[in-house]
């Protein structure tokens, strides 16, 4: 890398004083995603690239099935579907980079076989993916992140779900008033203990 002149340095510094950042909606939710790499631990749920309706429809289709009778339920509803849209995201990273990884070992494989079928052809990418990339692992590991929390989630609403059901069948009887208790007598004359 070049080092820059003193009057490029400048020069970057007084065009960096004039910028003032996005002036729209749109621009400002653009540069918040400015950062993201792939997408699987993003802080929102659907990605400026995916659809806010579909993942509605997720959520909706969640609600529907588990009926959650308060917001406690239903923000454990909420995390459920939000954990199967990642998971879903997840595997489409992974097709796609298995994807793309057939396309880009197809010259070799011309040259090296005169026949590979297509089982072979995603094999062959699958171990070069392996032997060059963490891409899989990575996306391995998100994976079993969002499977336990949607696991957890799921727990979670059932056991309190249960708690409720507990405590309409079984109410516990009502404790009478707390009542002081006397103090002990101090005895006059000390007592000898044999």
């Amino acid at each position: 890398m070049a080092t820059r002149t003193p009057a490029q340095i400048r020069t970057a510094r007084r065009n960096g004083a004039k910028s003032r950042g996005p002036k729209t909606p749109q621009g400002n939710n653009r540069s918040s995603q400015n950062a993201l790499k792939h997408g699987l631990s993003a802080r929102t749920t659907v990605l400026n690239s995916e659809s806010g309706e579909e993942f509605e429809k997720v959520r909706k289709s969640y609600v529907d099935y588990f009926r959650p009778a308060n917001p406690v339920e239903t923000d454990l509803v909420t995390e459920m579907a939000a954990a199967r849209w990642r998971l879903r995201r997840a595997w489409s990273h992974e097709t796609a980079i298995l994807d793309y990884a057939i396309e880009k070992n197809e010259p070799g494989i011309q040259k090296e076989f005169l026949h590979c079928d297509p089982l072979a052809r995603q094999g062959l990418a699958f171990l070069k993916l392996c032997d060059s990339s963490h891409s899989l692992n990575t996306i391995d590991r998100f994976e079993s992140r969002y499977r336990r929390m949607f696991d957890r989630a799921l727990r979670n609403l059932l056991q309190l779900r249960l708690q409720l059901k507990n405590c309409k069948t079984n109410p516990s009887p009502p404790r009478p008033p707390h009542a002081p208790t006397p103090p002990n007598p101090v005895p006059a004359t000390p007592v000898a203990v044999y």
